[in-house]
C-alpha cells in the first residue's frame, strides 16, 4: 500500500510553506518593481538615473527574502509540521509491516519479528525522524532558492528589455505557481523514498531478509502495458510478484540499485518475505 492520504496532508505543507515564506513576499516586492522603459540596447547601470536605484532595491529586497526564508524554514513551527509528517509515516509504515507479518508469517515468525522491530530506541527513533526532516528541509530550501533566482533573472531581463512592469509581474506571478507546483510533486516523491526507507528498516529489523515487490496496478504503473508510462526505461510493472532481497535489491536498466518507491513518484511498496529461495541474487 501506499501512503496516500499523508503524502496529500505533505504535498500540501510543502506548498503552503513556499506560499508563506515566499510567494506572499513576493507579492508585496511586486508594488515597488520599477516601470522600465522600453529603450533599445539598454544595460544596467548602477549611475543611470532614480530606475537604477530602485532596480538595485529590488535585487536587496530579494536577496533579504532568501535569507528570510532560510530563517523561516528554520523556525520550529514549520520544523514541528515536518516532523510531525514524518512520525506520521513512521507510525503508518509500522502498522503496514505488522499487518504483513501477521498475514504472511506463522504465529511463532510474526511474533518474533514484531518484537524485534518494537525494541527499538526512542533515541533511534528521534534520530530518524530528525535525519529525514532535514532531508525534506534542504529539498524545499533548494526549491526556494532556485525561485528567488529566477525572480531575479527576470528582473534582469526586464532591466536589459525593456519589459513592461506587467509583464515582469505575470512572469513572476506564473514562477511562482511553476513553484508551488514543484513543491507538491517533491512532497508525494518523498512520501514515497520516506516510506521506502522506514519499511526497509522495519522489515529488517524484524529479521526478514526480503520482500515481494508489489505495484499500485494502475495506469500510472511503469512500463505497464497500454498505460501512461508502456515505454519506461525502469520496468516496475514486470517486477509485480517477484521476490527481492533488502541486500541486493533490483539492478534497474538505468544502473542503479531500486527498491519499491525508490524511483523518482514511485508508489509501489515492498511486501515482507522470507522467500529467500527466489531472490534475484547479484
Amino acid at each position: 500500500m501506499f501512503p496516500k492520504a499523508i503524502s496529500e496532508q505533505f504535498s500540501d505543507l510543502a506548498v503552503q510553506i513556499v506560499k508563506k515564506l515566499i510567494v506572499a513576499e513576493l507579492n508585496k516586492l511586486i508594488k515597488i518593481i520599477p516601470d522600465p522603459k522600453p529603450i533599445e540596447g539598454r544595460i544596467i547601470d548602477a549611475e543611470e538615473d532614480l530606475f537604477s536605484v530602485q532596480f538595485r532595491g529590488m535585487m536587496s529586497a530579494l536577496d533579504e527574502l532568501q535569507g528570510q526564508f532560510l530563517q523561516g524554514l528554520s523556525g520550529s513551527t514549520i520544523q514541528n509540521e515536518i516532523e510531525k509528517n514524518i512520525r506520521l509515516l513512521d507510525e503508518w509504515t509500522r502498522a503496514r509491516t505488522v499487518e504483513a507479518f501477521r498475514r504472511n508469517f506463522s504465529e511463532l515468525e510474526a511474533t518474533a519479528a514484531i518484537r524485534n522491530i518494537n525494541l527499538r530506541s526512542p533515541k533511534a527513533l528521534a534520530e530518524t525522524v530528525a535525519r529525514l526532516s532535514k532531508q525534506s528541509s534542504d529539498l524545499i530550501i533548494t526549491l526556494g532558492r532556485n525561485q528567488i533566482e529566477a525572480v531575479k533573472n527576470e528582473v534582469v531581463n526586464a532591466l536589459n528589455e525593456g519589459i513592461s512592469t506587467d509583464d515582469l509581474v505575470a512572469k513572476i506571478n506564473n514562477i511562482s505557481k511553476t513553484t508551488e507546483s514543484h513543491a507538491r510533486l517533491l512532497a508525494r516523491d518523498q512520501v514515497g523514498k520516506i516510506s521506502a526507507g522506514l519499511s526497509k528498516e522495519k522489515q529488517t529489523a524484524g529479521g526478514v531478509p526480503g520482500y515481494i515487490w508489489r505495484t499500485q496496478k494502475n495506469l500510472r504503473v511503469r512500463g505497464r502495458p497500454g498505460g501512461l508510462y508502456p515505454d519506461a526505461i525502469n520496468n516496475h510493472w514486470d517486477n509485480e510478484g517477484k521476490f527481492f532481497t533488502w541486500a541486493n535489491g533490483w539492478d534497474a536498466p538505468d544502473g542503479r540499485t531500486l527498491h519499491p518507491g525508490d524511483d523518482y513518484q514511485c508508489q509501489c511498496f515492498s511486501e515482507p518475505s522470507f522467500e529467500v529461495e527466489k531472490a534475484e541474487i547479484k
